[in-house]
């Protein structure tokens, strides 16, 4: 079974490109994770995470997922290898995005009042 989950935040703005002939929507980006110390005092250490997301995930990640934005995502994870002039057998493991979540909305959601929302407006 492939399958992981990641919660971090959006590191440098998405890039959105629509792709092939068939002119599906591709976004690339990256996601923080903090890394707890080995050992006590240490610091605390970043994981960059590698992420693709295809079609309308990937029109709500261009649209809505910006640097900073705490996320959180499922997807699989797919290594590639290949080989070039000075170090064959290179390797880089990217994230597949199945589902997209906002831990903390994006700012143009969460500048919503709540009778948008359909609530009544003294709540």
């Amino acid at each position: 079974m492939n399958s992981v989950t990641i919660q971090g935040r959006v590191g440098k703005e998405p890039v959105v490109e629509t792709v092939g002939v068939k002119e599906t929507k591709k976004a690339v980006f990256s996601v923080a994770v903090s890394i707890p110390p080995r050992d006590k005092g240490g610091d605390w250490g970043t994981e960059w995470i590698s992420c693709r997301a295809w079609g309308k995930i990937a029109d709500r990640v261009g649209d809505q997922a910006h640097k900073g934005n705490d996320i959180m995502l499922n997807g699989k994870i797919k290594t590639d290898t290949w080989d070039d002039a000075n170090n064959p057998g290179k390797k880089i493991s990217r994230t597949f995005v199945e589902v997209l979540s906002f831990v903390c909305a994006p700012k143009q959601e969460a500048q919503q009042q709540p009778e948008d929302q359909g609530y009544p407006s003294n709540w």
